[in-house]
């Protein structure tokens, strides 16, 4: 264990920390949505208004746009699941509504540029929309999702907005959002280049989580099984790559920051 320890130690001082790479059923209604009512509920109904006059992203991307994209990954979100309902057997017929799917995951990475409206997301439920995404049976849908989490959690775009994102990362991480993020990654075949590329983002969006929260250091491993999801990468009997690399710069973090995981590790 004293050398495994130290060649951990080795790892993440002289090895640099490896930057994060960075209608179809017009009928839906906001029933679909998760619950709110009052002001909330008026709210949305405002800015469904503002998507089926505008469906395109507003010039100036403000918290209203923010709610708008928020609402249209939603909808988005909502007929696909119905149609892969109604046509389960039949994947060409929810195709379609896959690919907007897609598309709307991928139009709401700009809501990383804008970390000081954070707060409206977690007003909308829009983090249990994103959570909720990691489950889904498109390995496209769960790797986009990765990706987009990640970037919202990137510390450097959060700057020094950090206190105004945090009732978005209190959400996240009430919801569990690190298990969620690895019963995912287990999803994933590391062998695809794309695929393999968004475990190495879940292990930076831990790495951010950590950055902005210090107590999960210690929190993550009583409470979650991240530690023995990191070693089993880190034993892996095969080329050494950036997966293996991140993952043990990420057990020496946990190990050296916390006298109470060097005793539960052993």
């Amino acid at each position: 264990f004293f050398f495994f320890f130290l060649f951990c130690s080795f790892v993440c001082v002289f090895v640099p920390m490896e930057k994060k790479r960075q209608h179809e059923d017009e009928t839906l209604s906001s029933k679909r949505f998760h619950g709110m009512g009052g002001d909330d509920e008026e709210e949305k109904e405002r800015v469904l208004k503002l998507l089926e006059e505008d469906t395109e992203t507003p010039k100036e991307f403000d918290k209203n746009a923010l709610k708008t994209l928020a609402l249209q990954l939603e909808r988005n979100l909502s007929a696909n699941q119905e149609m892969r309902i109604k046509h389960g057997d039949d994947p060409l017929k929810f195709m379609q509504s896959e690919l907007k799917l897609h598309d709307a995951i991928g139009e709401f990475s700009v809501a990383a540029t804008v970390p000081q409206y954070y707060d409206a997301l977690v007003k909308m439920k829009a983090h249990k929309t994103l959570l909720s995404l990691l489950t889904h049976d498109n390995t496209d849908i769960v790797v986009a999702a990765i990706v987009l989490l990640s970037e919202l959690l990137d510390v450097d775009l959060l700057g020094n907005n950090t206190e105004r994102s945090a009732s978005f990362i209190d959400a996240l991480l009430e919801e569990d959002v690190i298990t969620q993020v690895f019963t995912a990654a287990d999803k994933l075949n590391e062998k695809n280049t794309e695929e393999a590329a968004a475990v190495h983002k879940c292990l930076g969006i831990v790495e951010s989580l950590l950055e902005m929260r210090s107590a999960l250091v210690e929190e993550l491993v009583e409470k979650t099984d991240i530690l023995q999801w990191i070693l089993s990468r880190v034993q892996r009997k095969r080329s050494f790559d950036a997966i293996q690399l991140y993952a043990s710069e990420l057990l020496a973090l946990f190990l050296q920051t916390s006298e109470k995981n060097r005793k539960t590790f052993g």
